[in-house]
């Protein structure tokens, strides 16, 4: 953030290096598991950071009830990046409960298992993918409202994010908002 406070958005295991690293560029704010999946590592990212506020998806906190939040997400920013970071929950797909991010001032659309970004190899290599930017297979199954995702889906492409950074795959560094556009044009089809 600008006053150097730091957001980590879907921990990874905090291996030394990592850790060292975030502690360089400032001090850990908040700790954020973006849906129902990517929270295995929070706990050890509380334990290093007890400074930090640890926040969840919707419903994560009843799968997760030996970790204790701080806060839940939602469509309307926390306090500790309100003005920087926007967030919305992308409904449709309640099974993931997905929260995805903007962060205005670097045009960076922060997602999880909303979309996936893989190369022609790496989709070979899992069932359901497809290559570039767009929702993998189990997301497809999984939704249950397309009219709520397609609204969702409308929001998010109301930001005007350039960057995409993916949990899976590869980064989209420019020109994300018309590829990400384009993995969703199914919902609009008839």
């Amino acid at each position: 953030l600008k006053d150097r406070r730091i957001l980590v958005h879907s921990p990874v295991p905090i291996e030394p290096d990592l850790r060292s690293a975030v502690e360089n560029l400032g001090q850990l704010a908040a700790l954020i598991a973006p849906n129902l999946f990517h929270h295995q590592f929070i706990s050890e990212w509380i334990s290093a950071f007890p400074e930090a506020k640890a926040f969840s998806a919707p419903g994560l906190a009843a799968k997760r009830s030996d970790i204790k939040f701080d806060g839940v997400l939602e469509n309307v920013s926390a306090p500790e990046w309100s003005g920087q970071v926007e967030q919305l929950l992308i409904q449709g797909i309640p099974r993931y409960s997905e929260v995805v991010f903007f962060h205005r001032l670097s045009r960076t659309l922060l997602v999880s298992d909303v979309v996936f970004n893989y190369s022609s190899a790496q989709a070979v290599s899992d069932p359901g993918a497809a290559e570039g930017l767009g929702p993998h297979g189990r997301i497809r199954s999984a939704i249950s409202d397309p009219n709520a995702l397609r609204d969702s889906i409308e929001n998010v492409l109301r930001w005007p994010f350039e960057r995409v950074i993916v949990a899976h795959g590869e980064i989209v560094e420019s020109e994300g908002h018309a590829p990400f556009r384009e993995g969703f044009a199914f919902l609009t089809r008839r």
